[in-house]
């Protein structure tokens, strides 16, 4: 999850990381465990949450320029280990984008495959800044629509946000 708010005065004060991990404990029965990362690396304010139901082994955290963060999980799936990875990158700007990619991927290249990165990417998926990821990644969205497996929602076939796609889930090839 992007734009999760941790005791900044918005909604409440609400620790949100906490409160979702205990709603969707509530709503499922299950165990659920999380993954915070700050945007500017305090111990409270606007970042990036992973919550699984499986244990998650260790929990990283890394900045990225541009008060940005990647949130990163490492779990053990079946006997195998994956390393989930969320951010969101910067709005404004592609070449801070670049910067925050070549960050991201060489923080992501440090932990063992498989890998799985996913965020607010905020770029289409023709954008430049995006082509060392597709090169390096397999882009989910596409090949699931590719294999015919994709789900999306009534009237977003696409999987865009808003007006186009934004929001990406690459796995290591």
């Amino acid at each position: 999850l992007n734009e999760v708010e941790k005791q900044n005065g918005y909604n409440d004060n609400a620790d949100e990381p906490a409160v979702l991990e205990s709603l969707l404990e509530a709503r499922t029965g299950a165990t659920w465990y999380g993954c915070f990362a700050q945007r500017t690396g305090e111990a409270t304010g606007q970042g990036n949450l992973l919550l699984s139901r499986i244990r998650i082994d260790t929990c990283g955290r890394y900045l990225l320029t541009a008060s940005r963060s990647v949130a990163r999980a490492t779990l053990s799936v079946g006997g195998v280990v994956v390393n989930v990875f969320s951010t969101h990158l910067d709005d404004g700007s592609a070449s801070t984008r670049v910067s925050q990619i070549s960050q991201l991927m060489a923080w992501a290249a440090q932990a063992s495959e498989q890998r799985i990165l996913m965020g607010d990417f905020n770029a289409s998926a023709t954008a430049t800044e995006l082509q060392p990821l597709h090169a390096a990644y397999e882009d989910a969205w596409a090949a699931a629509v590719a294999g015919g497996t994709a789900v999306s929602y009534a009237g977003n076939t696409a999987g865009n946000t808003r007006n186009g796609r934004i929001d990406y889930i690459w796995r290591s090839k």
